[in-house]
């Protein structure tokens, strides 16, 4: 049966079931002024030279992103006068680095005032530059409401008394409940609020209301959100059993499987973002493979994707998607879980 689904799927996108026929408007606040011009801009910022602060700037990525100058300028002929500092790049090849700018005294440790971390980005003829995370379109695109019927495992509902709930945004499932079905063992350690899960060789831990996780007593990465009890239940965000596990996972009709299938899995800025009459929001995705950019088209919808939390253009993600692609430039999947 799920193979039958993943050659429908093929098929839908290669013929079209996924046009786009409306593209949201970018705009931004941002916190600083922007002369661009082509792959060459200028951010603008305010400064007052007399009171001994100024900006300075770090370029993450070099090869990226070139300084071409800088000019400091003021309407005032009077000393000291306030004005505004013109720092011009040139964009030198696709891909995306930040520039960290700090407003301090250059004489003086630990007189940091201010700080502006601005996104660079090129994909093509495209061009962003923003402050990095406050990319926003007119509305939020999509927050994931999908009727969640519950867990299966094995091709099995099960019974839980504490079904999948939607906090602050973010997709939570019960930990306990769902990994015992699958054979792991669950401990809960009430002195540090912690729960130890382990089955054969797997081993990880985690701690209430810290956003940290541990795979195989590796270094701690942070997920959508912190585990929380709800309802006296444990609950972790649904890519946990992915990232965390390395169990497979669909999403069909708002009810997530936990299986042993494998997942591909893409991290990368969202470029565009487009939706269709019937709903299908198409995340144009790009990440870096080697020395170069890919694109990657990932669609998703209420019925079959958990979105944790609101995505715009601009934003970094990561996208846990079905292993099936279409062979079109780019290629196109199914996205089970973006966070």
């Amino acid at each position: 049966m799920k193979k039958i689904v993943s050659i429908v799927l093929i098929l839908m996108m290669m013929t079209g079931v996924f046009a786009d026929t409306a593209v949201p408007t970018l705009y931004s606040e941002l916190p600083f002024e922007l002369s661009q011009e082509g792959d060459i801009f200028t951010i603008i910022l305010d400064e007052n030279g007399s009171t001994g602060y100024t900006w300075s700037y770090v370029v993450n990525k070099e090869d990226h992103v070139k300084f071409i100058s800088d000019e400091y300028v003021s309407k005032s002929n009077i000393p000291g006068a306030p004005g505004k500092h013109h720092f011009t790049f040139e964009v030198l090849a696709d891909g995306v680095s930040t520039i960290d700018f700090k407003h301090h005294r250059s004489f003086e440790e630990n007189s940091t005032i201010d700080t502006i971390d601005v996104l660079v980005y090129k994909n093509g003829e495209k061009v962003f530059v923003e402050e990095n995370g406050i990319v926003t379109i007119n509305e939020p695109v999509l927050i994931s409401e999908p009727i969640k019927s519950g867990v299966v495992v094995s091709e099995k509902m099960l019974e839980m008394d504490t079904a999948i709930q939607t906090i602050d945004g973010v997709t939570m499932v019960p930990v306990a409940e769902t990994l015992r079905a699958l054979g792991y063992d669950v401990k809960w350690v009430s002195e540090t609020q912690s729960i130890e899960i382990s089955r054969n060789a797997q081993w990880t831990s985690i701690t209430i209301g810290k956003n940290a996780y541990f795979k195989n007593r590796m270094a701690a990465r942070p997920l959508s959100a912190a585990p929380v009890i709800y309802n006296d239940r444990a609950m972790v965000p649904a890519e946990f059993f992915n990232v965390i596990l390395d169990l497979g996972i669909q999403v069909e009709e708002g009810q997530i499987e936990f299986n042993e299938y494998g997942m591909s899995a893409y991290s990368g800025y969202i470029k565009e973002i487009k939706i269709n009459d019937k709903g299908v929001v198409s995340l144009f995705l790009t990440y870096e493979e080697g020395a170069e950019m890919v694109d990657v088209v990932i669609h998703t919808s209420n019925e079959t994707t958990f979105v944790q939390g609101s995505i715009k253009v601009g934003d970094q993600i990561n996208a846990l998607t079905s292993m099936a692609t279409t062979m079109s430039i780019p290629p196109q999947t199914a996205g089970y879980i973006i966070y």
